[in-house]
């Protein structure tokens, strides 16, 4: 099989389907989460092929002249730069284009979690110290000359100073995001390893035997290479994602972040105010790179006869709003927010004590509830207002008492509408939701990051 055959055939036709159905799926609205619409696509793809390129290079063209891998002369077009066909190089780029292209689709749809872990640096230095154990016991192998192991630690030694520095910098955004890292990885890795197996077997390329731990994959892939499509769709994967993430442009110094324009918001110079003092909805509006005061609300929120749930959190979050503007001088906008659970008809609010918690949980458990949050945001100068409902539909798992005990003991269910909060690493009550996750947190983000928008202060 002719190298450019195989690319044609096992990189370029996936890579246009899975183009298409990106393309289709923008065109049917589905937009990247808030906290991953960071740079443009397209930019993240683009620069993450010139890396590629650039930093491949000097490698592949070692690994060639120093005849660890090999190709057909007869199966190329006979360009070659360095020591590596045009092929090769060709590879780089599709490669990256169909990882890359493979993320953006899978972040329109991979379900993640909207706040960081609270032990984030514990996992960047953790994560960070066990890869770089790994990457020195690479390089003392090549400087031993381990022959056996020449490809596997050249490979390791090459892909885990990078990997190393994306977990450094962002090790708890990949955790935050980790199902659609797993999802970028995965299949790409499994793909491209058996259609790698396949041009193996046809002779377009040869693994030298002499430099290998000569263990096959199924019998047919040389663990090195499944090694190296891990660590090279591994790369990929977490740059996507760190590039997409808003957290990640926050730990960008200033003067990086003002010439790569990584500034999003706000946009015009009024004071952004939060009606309140969930610390969830304070992490999920830090998410937007949104600088912005607390002020909390205090309102009476009884609810009033005959009000529906809808009628009443949105009632609830224009009251909030308004008392706290009344307390501002000049521009400002205030951004409210209420949310309560409805099961079975009735209105479950924060429970007064552990009697009424359990109630709760009990009454919900295994059961289906919605979850409704109504946002308001109001410009103090103009008046311009804007009340949107958020609803989420939640299924609960079938936890047991002994559960709902130690879930009570921990304080948390005090402060939450229906008595439990979904990110609760402990607990973890819900089995399913349907809708907006950050509703069920308190924020639904997809809704607030319109309604910013539609008001200035988000480009």
């Amino acid at each position: 099989m002719r190298y450019f055959g195989f690319l044609a055939r096992f990189v370029v036709v996936p890579l246009l389907a899975v183009s298409a159905l990106w393309y289709w799926a923008a065109k049917r609205g589905k937009k990247l989460p808030p906290a991953l619409d960071g740079l443009p696509p397209a930019a993240v793809i683009a620069g993450h092929v010139a890396v590629a390129v650039a930093y491949t290079t000097p490698w592949d063209n070692y690994l060639v002249a120093t005849r660890v891998w090999w190709y057909d002369r007869k199966l190329v077009t006979g360009l070659v730069l360095g020591y590596v066909p045009i092929e090769e190089y060709s590879f780089f780029v599709l490669q990256t284009l169909l990882t890359g292209s493979w993320m953006m689709l899978m972040a329109r749809y991979a379900p993640h979690d909207e706040m960081l872990p609270k032990n984030g640096l514990a996992i960047r230095l953790g994560v960070t110290a066990a890869l770089g154990a790994i990457w020195l016991g690479a390089v003392i192998g090549l400087l031993r000359g381990a022959r056996k192991r020449t490809y596997l630690n050249l490979t390791l030694a090459w892909a885990l100073l990078p990997i190393m520095f994306q977990v450094a910098f962002g090790g708890d955004i990949l955790y935050q995001h980790r199902r659609l890292v797993a999802l970028g990885i995965i299949p790409a890795t499994l793909y491209l390893g058996v259609a790698d197996s396949l041009a193996i077997d046809s002779g377009t390329w040869t693994i030298n035997p002499r430099k290998t731990v000569d263990y096959q994959i199924g019998g047919r892939l040389p663990l090195e290479e499944g090694l190296f499509f891990l660590l090279t769709n591994t790369l990929v994967a977490l740059g996507v994602t760190l590039a997409l993430s808003r957290e990640s442009q926050k730990r960008v110094p200033q003067p990086l972040r003002r010439w790569l324009k990584l500034d999003h918001a706000p946009t015009d110079a009024r004071r952004v105010i939060l009606a309140s003092g969930s610390p969830r909805r304070r992490e999920l509006l830090t998410g937007l790179g949104v600088n912005f005061d607390v002020i909390k609300s205090d309102i009476d929120e009884t609810q009033r006869a005959d009000e529906s749930a809808h009628d009443y959190v949105q009632r609830l979050s224009r009251e909030k709003a308004h008392a706290v503007a009344q307390q501002l001088e000049g521009d400002a906008l205030v951004i409210a927010a209420d949310t309560t659970v409805v099961h079975r008809g009735d209105v479950l609010g924060k429970p007064a004590d552990d009697a009424e918690a359990r109630v709760m949980l009990e009454r919900l458990r295994a059961d289906q509830h919605e979850v409704c949050t109504a946002i308001t945001v109001l410009a103090t100068a103009s008046g311009q207002i804007d009340t949107r409902l958020t609803v989420t539909q939640v299924i609960m798992r079938d936890y047991t008492d002994d559960e709902i005990s130690a879930y009570i003991a921990t304080g948390d269910p005090f402060d939450k509408a229906g008595g439990y909060a979904i990110q609760h690493e402990a607990f973890h009550p819900v089995a399913s939701t349907d809708g907006s996750h950050t509703n069920v947190i308190g924020l639904p983000m997809e809704t607030l990051t319109s309604m910013l928008r539609a008001f200035d202060m988000l480009v």
